[in-house]
């Protein structure tokens, strides 16, 4: 008996199934396998009916029984599903999980097996303490799932630093496995003040965009290097001429002081761009958050195309993906309309309707979206050299600006400065 072959099934672009693999073994005379089929488990019995020649194997001339050759050739197929389960583990990494996108993404993994037990969850959130959508989606977790919940601060830069040099440090130790999937999920919303962080940065900025830029250079080290994703969440409001900017009644930015969502770098990093003195409505806010995810698409597009150049960090795939109108508490920080009554009365009812008629519509759930983040990072596979941008399911082009090689330039150059990243600071080839 002798191992014939191991397999793991590849997966497609338009495929929603897990991964799975298998383990193909001939058996010889008077062995039974049970059970039939493909499983998890299995357990291969001789019933000694038949031995070699003289009940001797000639190999290196030591006698052995067929029951020696079998357990030999079973313990071969041990070490076998061994390595293929080792290929399958890495860890996963989802900022923002307190959230109700972020708390949905890790209850997507949980009731996944076959990533709820390979993959090592770091769940990171502001305050450790105060998180009870992260608890309760972690109490259906399996005894065999490995997770903790960090504490991340993305308005400070020290803190993000602090974070990155703690999981690179793991990784390179065999502390942890690899980053299989990290997830950049956590997203800030202020449609009433400007509120700046310890660094000097308009907070929105910062959360959304600069902390997203800073954590995906540190920890490109740690990534896995052959199936590794980066999943950057987007937004619609990144594109001026996106008609969905329209569904609150109003457009955003049809005056001519905002039909620009890449004005003056360090005017929007500083805070002096679409203020409440500019304007007092819940525009101002919204227009920020716009071109905060303006930038992390920007990230997402130019990061992709400098990974793909990279013969170390080529197989690396680095995605986008808008999830819609939902209902979080990303809204929580503005005015009674949208605290009370949009987020908690009209996107949960119209999010769900919109799934249904419309999966990839304006608005959607929580859980939807969170599943198709699950299934960016883990069920299809992004083209090679090719920034991948997704509506949902959908592959979408972004927006011009984003599309703008001088443009998204500029930003790697200004966000260089912003994020104090020096030579040594990643290991991406092409960084400057």
């Amino acid at each position: 008996m002798r191992p014939h072959c191991c397999k793991r099934e590849t997966k497609t672009r338009a495929q929603h199934a897990p991964p799975r693999w298998s383990v193909v073994m001939d058996l010889a005379e008077g062995t039974k396998c049970s059970p039939d089929g493909l499983s998890e488990e299995m357990s291969i019995e001789h019933d000694g009916t038949v031995t070699g020649q003289g009940g001797q194997d000639t190999n290196e001339g030591t006698p052995q029984s067929s029951g020696a050759r079998c357990k030999r050739a079973v313990g071969m197929a041990l070490v076998v599903l061994g390595m293929v389960t080792a290929w399958g583990s890495g860890t996963t990494i989802v900022t923002g999980a307190t959230g109700g996108m972020g708390s949905a993404i890790v209850s997507h993994i949980m009731r996944r097996s076959d990533l709820a037990e390979t993959q090592t969850g770091i769940y990171t959130v502001r305050k450790p303490s105060s998180a009870p959508a992260l608890r309760k989606a972690l109490q259906s977790a399996p005894s065999s799932h490995k997770h903790e919940v960090a504490a991340l601060d993305l308005s400070s830069m020290e803190r993000v630093r602090a974070f990155a040099k703690d999981i690179n440090e793991r990784v390179t130790s065999g502390a942890i496995p690899p980053i299989r999937a990290l997830i950049l999920n956590a997203g800030y919303q202020d449609h009433k003040e400007i509120n700046m962080t310890s660094d000097g940065y308009e907070t929105t900025w910062q959360v959304n965009y600069l902390a997203n830029f800073l954590l995906a250079l540190l920890l490109l080290q740690s990534i896995d290097k052959k199936e590794g994703r980066i999943l950057i969440v987007g937004s619609w409001t990144h594109d001026v001429d996106d008609a969905r900017n329209k569904s609150g009644g109003q457009d955003p930015y049809s005056a001519p002081l905002w039909n620009s969502l890449f004005p003056d770098l360090d005017d929007l990093a500083r805070g002096r761009w679409s203020t409440p003195q500019d304007d007092p409505s819940w525009l101002s806010g919204f227009r920020r958050y716009g071109a905060s995810k303006l930038c992390v698409v920007i990230l997402q597009q130019e990061l992709a195309r400098r990974v793909a150049r990279d013969p170390d960090l080529s197989h690396i795939a680095v995605m986008g993906l808008d999830p819609g109108a939902m209902s979080s508490d990303l809204l929580r920080r503005g005015s009674f309309f949208f605290t009370w009554f949009l987020a908690w009365f009209v996107l949960p009812v119209a999010g769900a309707l919109s799934v249904h008629l419309n999966p990839n519509g304006p608005m959607r759930t929580t859980w939807k979206s969170a599943g198709d983040a699950v299934r960016a990072c883990f069920d299809i596979d992004s083209p090679a050299g090719q920034p991948l941008y997704l509506n949902g399911t959908d592959e979408f082009e972004v927006a011009k600006d984003a599309q703008d090689e001088t443009k998204r330039r500029k930003l790697w150059e200004y966000s260089l400065q912003a994020g104090g990243i020096r030579e040594g600071d990643t290991v991406l080839e092409d960084w400057k």
